[in-house]
Parts: structure tokens; C-alpha cells; sequence
């Protein structure tokens, strides 16, 4: 929590780089950060809360 209704997730995103050969052999929730990510945003909707997600990687980065 950040502070009071305002809670900040951070994810680690490597699974959205498109050079990640890996997730080639598994295009599921490799390491359950999704579903993580889905409990805490349901947890957060039924305590009036806000979320701010931040992570490393933007969806689809390839940074070649």
C-alpha cells in the first residue's frame, strides 16, 4: 500500500519481451504472475482500493 485506497503492483514483465524464446514453448502463465496479478486486482476492486501497475518491460518491447 502506498497509502490509504492506492496500492502499487510492480511485475516482473520478461514474459512480454518478444525476443523471450521461452515463451514460444509456453504461452501460458509461465511462473503465475497473471494469476497473482488477477487476485490482487479482484481483492483491490472489493476494498474500494486503487492499483498502479508498474513493470520493466512494456507489452510487446523487444529492445533489438
Amino acid at each position: 500500500m502506498v497509502k490509504p485506497k492506492l496500492k502499487l503492483l510492480s511485475l516482473n514483465t520478461g514474459y512480454c519481451e518478444t525476443t523471450n524464446f521461452f515463451l514460444y514453448l509456453n504461452q501460458t502463465d509461465p511462473d503465475g504472475t497473471m494469476s497473482w496479478l488477477v487476485d490482487e486486482l479482484y481483492a483491490s476492486e472489493l476494498n474500494g482500493e486503487s492499483v498502479h501497475i508498474m513493470s520493466h518491460i512494456p507489452p510487446g518491447g523487444d529492445f533489438i
